[in-house]
């Protein structure tokens, strides 16, 4: 799933704004995420391609332990009130040491902590989920991505560098962008559909329907042209949360 963070940064964006007002960039709060620095925002050094949990885990920790030094360093009047260090008070207030561990994992992708059986996978999609519809859609997706054959594996990125390229391009340029997949350049949108037609190829019912409307017509493009029109996206995606309908069923 991480492999697939560019074209999923691409097809469920909905943060071209800010306050609804049109930015430069396709995904404004990835970008948001990606300037904090210490952060990876879609996979963590030496954890891609993934092998185990214990690997992701040992990645997560040394990044935690990154920006654990990095807030004593930078506020530690705050984040090191009382004889605490930074995660005890980030976890006071957050409520766990997960609430702390959560500051390191703005990732499209990633594993999470307290399944029944310990962990469980998170889809953490950037802003993907304007209505229950689209969220349950993502994890139909994620069925059809665990049935996948070799053919999905053809259009993945070979490599943690590679990949952060690409979703360089998903975020800041959408369907101005362009992806290297090993030694082939495509243009996102080309990518994108790619992708749809190997996952979803086949593929009916209202939730394939609504990932093949996303993968050909990205919600950001559909926001960009609604307020370029002058309408007031804040109470289109309040309307969609709230009669959960997509943005294409209310624009």
């Amino acid at each position: 799933m991480t492999g697939l963070a560019p074209a999923l940064i691409y097809a469920f964006s909905t943060s071209p704004t800010l306050n609804g007002v049109l930015t430069t960039t396709w995904n404004r709060r990835q970008q948001i995420i990606n300037s904090k620095g210490i952060r990876s925002g879609i996979v963590y050094p030496e954890s891609f391609p993934l092998a185990s949990m214990q690997q992701y885990l040992l990645c997560l920790e040394e990044t935690a332990r990154q920006i654990e030094g990095a807030l004593a360093d930078q506020n530690p009047t705050f984040f090191c009130q009382e004889g605490m260090n930074p995660r005890e008070v980030v976890a006071r207030y957050r409520g766990s040491d997960w609430g702390f561990l959560k500051l390191g994992t703005d990732q499209v992708i990633r594993f999470n902590l307290g399944g029944r059986d310990g962990t469980f996978l998170e889809t953490r999609c950037i802003d993907a989920q304007e209505c229950i519809k689209a969220t349950a859609a993502l994890s139909y997706l994620g069925e059809r991505v665990a049935t996948a054959g070799t053919e999905l594996d053809e259009l993945l990125s070979l490599n943690g560098s590679q990949l952060r390229a690409n979703v360089r391009e998903a975020t800041w340029y959408g369907d101005r962008g362009n992806v290297m997949i090993g030694t082939q350049r495509m243009l996102l949108p080309e990518y994108a559909k790619q992708i749809a037609s190997v996952l979803l190829d086949g593929a009916d019912g209202r939730y394939a329907d609504l990932l093949i409307q996303r993968f050909e017509n990205p919600p950001a493009k559909e926001i960009r042209a609604m307020v370029k029109g002058g309408k007031d996206i804040i109470a289109t995606l309040a309307t969609c949360l709230r009669e959960n309908k997509t943005i294409y069923e209310v624009r």
